[in-house]
């Protein structure tokens, strides 16, 4: 049965860009969700 993580070593390129799609994805997700989140609060 195959890993579900890859365990091997990324390039540093191949590395930082997915580093960055992750906290792009992060932070279009925050921006999205913060009205909802107040309006929870209230």
């Amino acid at each position: 049965m195959p890993t579900l993580f890859y365990t091997g070593k990324m390039a540093f390129p191949l590395r930082l860009m997915t580093m960055m799609s992750g906290i792009v994805a992060w932070m279009t997700g925050n921006a999205r969700d913060s009205s909802v989140m107040k309006e929870r609060i209230k």
